[in-house]
């Protein structure tokens, strides 16, 4: 019986696996935007290589205890050189408002302006219970304790509490 069941079993799962299988969104194409077909299109391998790599924001800043000091001409090389795409936060200790809207202003001017295609900076935060990194912000439980309270009303108004004061 067991090896009826098994055998049944791992049928399906193989049967389940097969590449021919047709998906509920077989033949639909999703259509781009012009813009970005046209950028993709001026884009070097470089350029594309550099949009895809995600660097740590002490690469191009010091991280005092109580201030952030942009390098901008790490930041500048980065940028243009290498075509850095996207920065993590990585900060340490809680930043203010004002401190983050200058650091990540700065970046995506340097970005916008002084770039060869204007690609703006994708910014990472790490906000996932809360915006750790901000003077003043609300810390919430890990997302362990959340779904501990059995409660998603108050998970999904964690979240979005977490989104307004990341907006900073």
């Amino acid at each position: 019986m067991n090896r009826i069941f098994l055998s049944t079993a791992l049928a399906g799962m193989l049967w389940a696996c097969n590449p021919n299988t047709p998906t509920s969104n077989s033949g639909n194409l999703v259509e781009y935007d012009p813009k970005v077909e046209e950028i993709l299109s001026q884009m070097t391998l470089k350029e594309k290589i550099g949009q895809m790599t995600q660097i740590t924001l002490d690469t191009v800043a010091d991280l005092s205890y109580d201030t952030i000091t942009l390098d901008m001409n790490a930041l500048s090389k980065h940028i243009q050189e290498y075509g850095v795409g996207s920065f993590l936060n990585c900060a340490g200790q809680a930043r203010t408002r004002d401190q983050w809207n200058y650091v990540i202003g700065e970046m995506q001017r340097l970005a916008m302006e002084e770039s060869r295609l204007n690609i703006p900076i994708l910014y990472g935060i790490d906000a996932i219970h809360g915006t750790n990194y901000t003077v003043d912000a609300t810390l919430f439980p890990q997302q362990v304790g959340l779904a501990a309270t059995w409660n998603p009303g108050l998970v999904e108004e964690a979240a979005a509490m977490s989104a307004y004061e990341t907006r900073a």
